[in-house]
């Protein structure tokens, strides 16, 4: 299960803009370790430490994981985000919305009406984070 995980996060980390590929290295190297006790060297392992903080930086934020568990389950507006995620202000909801999108996880679609309707959804790569979902659940049963 946490194999899974791993895999999920660093298949969405390593295509972030701004994301090295030493992420994609890290990742490779925490996903093939057969024995957890062996142990590298101290460069290597601040090397991981860097990585699976910038892996994690990505979803790091009170709110970015419920976002994108509410935007997996369909379209929404962002008043019906902000009514579907109780406790978020209207200012960190739109920081959050924001920086998921700079990180290529949700799209902004504004459509050309008055009043502008703006919709905000996930993108493809933002899917592929199920796996953490389901390992989520699985845990907290």
């Amino acid at each position: 299960m946490l194999a899974s995980v791993w895999s999920a996060l660093c298949a969405v980390s390593s295509e972030a803009k701004g994301v090295s590929l030493a992420i994609q290295e890290g990742c490779r190297f925490i996903l093939g370790m057969s024995d957890h006790t062996s142990q590298p060297s101290i460069v290597r392992t601040a090397q991981l430490n860097a990585q699976i903080r910038s892996a994690i930086a990505i979803f790091g934020g009170k709110w970015k994981l419920e976002i994108l568990w509410v935007l997996s389950q369909r379209t929404h507006r962002f008043n019906e985000l902000k009514r579907s995620i109780p406790g978020v202000t209207q200012h960190m909801l739109t920081a959050q919305l924001r920086e998921l999108e700079r990180d290529g996880l949700v799209v902004r679609t504004v459509h050309p009406e008055v009043p502008p309707r703006v919709e905000y959804q996930i993108t493809d790569r933002a899917r592929r984070l199920r796996p953490v979902f389901d390992a989520i659940f699985s845990w907290m049963r």
